[in-house]
């Protein structure tokens, strides 16, 4: 099987997106690293539809804001959000994933 034939049935698309997807929250660290090379590659060639990036973004967005100490969070307030997200939209930007669903003024 090749790349175009995966991407002219979604449900296939969606069973390898799900793999990768999950294998982002490996256990072991060399897991999540190549998974994350694996996501970079997809997002690059145009695997994933807009919908399935723009998702992409806010569950990224919504776990690195859940990862943060609370405690930490109210020192650096909303300042850290904002850049920390500014960081990651720059990242996505970069791998073609849109932002308009979400903005660091929206956290």
């Amino acid at each position: 099987m090749n790349m175009p034939t995966i991407m002219s049935r979604p449900e296939w698309v969606d069973q390898v997106m799900d793999v990768v997807e999950g294998c982002l929250q490996d256990e072991r660290v060399e897991v999540r690293t190549k998974a994350g090379q694996v996501l970079g590659g997809l997002l690059h060639c145009a695997f994933v539809n807009q919908e399935r990036r723009d998702a992409l973004l806010v569950r990224f967005c919504c776990k690195m804001l859940d990862g943060m100490n609370a405690q930490h969070f109210k020192q650096q307030s909303l300042y850290l959000a904002k850049c920390s997200t500014t960081w990651m939209v720059g990242i996505l930007r970069e791998n073609g994933i849109s932002s308009n669903t979400v903005n660091a003024s929206q956290l």
